[in-house]
């Protein structure tokens, strides 16, 4: 199944949403409101149970919520927040499979059903209209496509959001996460981009773990070079300016160390499979890599070849 989990967005979304204050927000804010107007959000908590089975877990990446509603007898509802990073036809499959597969386990431990209303959150930079299963089935007319099942869903993209209503977040950590999730900053003039991102970031009450949470996920997802970031980041403590640049420093030096691995390990499969194609034997090979007997082998194994 194709559209893995892509690192590192998926770790800062989540590492976004892992606060109740900007969740709530998020949802206040963005939910349809016919829907937002009928949840407590006094009410709302983050699961600790991951409602996905293992053999969805490459794919998919739940974020998953309890809630109530405004009812005079409330209901328990569940909010599933599923992000995608860019666009997968496929989504509601994964997303139906989710759905049945939880509910059945329900019956299976006995335990009360509980409505899932899925919110699929994209970030990605294509335009993407809400996915639907019929659209998986074009050449289905009337009336067999009237068998063909419908899974609503909340499809929210970030690129269809502007400026303006991110800006007016009373969260400023979140405003600034969004943007960043944004990744305009790649554009011919980052600066200004980055210095939004780090005015909103510079009020005294955002965490600083979440500041350097932000710039790790910006340094690793662009290009941009220290000079601009250093300047982006004017009204900051210097303080934090320092841990900022710390971070970058070590980002760039694993970096490196990762390429030089990545190299050496490229190198030596050559050697293994030039030497293997003129009849060395694995012993020779392995000594002439310095690689284990068991590691020669797997690199022949994975370019389909036999062992001596």
């Amino acid at each position: 199944m194709p559209n893995k989990i892509n690192n590192p967005h998926d770790k800062f979304v989540k590492e976004t949403f892992s606060n109740i204050e900007r969740v709530t927000e998020f949802f206040e804010q963005f939910l349809p409101e016919e829907i937002r107007t009928q949840l407590d959000f006094t009410s709302l908590k983050i699961s600790r149970e991951s409602y996905i089975q293992k053999d969805l877990s490459e794919y998919l990446s739940d974020i998953v919520f309890e809630i109530r509603t405004l009812e005079e007898k409330p209901l328990d509802l569940v909010l599933l927040l599923e992000h995608k990073s860019s666009s997968y036809k496929y989504t509601l499959i994964q997303v139906g499979h989710y759905l049945f597969s939880h509910w059945t386990k329900c019956l299976e431990k006995r335990k009360p059903l509980k409505p899932i209303i899925p919110v699929i959150y994209y970030q990605g930079k294509r335009k993407w209209k809400a996915p639907s299963i019929k659209d998986l089935f074009a050449g289905v007319a009337a009336p067999l496509s009237d068998y063909l099942p419908v899974l609503n869903h909340i499809f929210i993209a970030l690129n269809s959001l502007s400026d303006d209503d991110i800006m007016t977040l009373k969260i400023s950590s979140l405003a600034a996460a969004l943007f960043a999730q944004k990744g305009r900053f790649d554009q011919t003039e980052p600066l200004v981009e980055l210095k939004r991102i780090f005015n909103l970031l510079s009020n005294s009450k955002v965490d600083r773990n979440f500041i350097l949470m932000i710039s790790v996920y910006i340094i690793s997802v662009s290009k941009i070079q220290p000079p601009i970031i250093i300047e982006a980041m004017e009204n900051m403590s210097s303080e934090v300016k320092g841990e900022i640049m710390t971070t970058y420093e070590q980002l760039i030096e694993q970096g490196r160390i990762e390429g030089i691995e990545e190299g050496e390990k490229k190198g030596k499969s050559e050697v293994i499979l030039n030497g293997y194609n003129n009849g060395l034997d694995i012993v020779m090979l392995s000594n002439i890599t310095q690689l284990t007997q068991e590691e020669v082998i797997q690199i022949l194994q994975e370019h389909r070849k036999k062992k001596h």
